[in-house]
């Protein structure tokens, strides 16, 4: 029971750090869109 309550533990932090790369990622990802937008519509007008 304890053994596997540690293993459930582990497993909620590795999710916590999973979501926490992704959520980095995923602003990255917004930052580089908008940055790229803003790019074109400055060459293009």
């Amino acid at each position: 029971m304890q053994k596997n309550k540690s293993l459930s533990v582990r497993e909620v932090g590795i999710m916590n750090t999973n979501k926490a790369y992704l959520g980095v990622y995923m602003a990255l990802a917004l930052a580089a869109n908008v940055a790229y937008h803003a790019l074109v519509s400055n060459l293009f007008t």
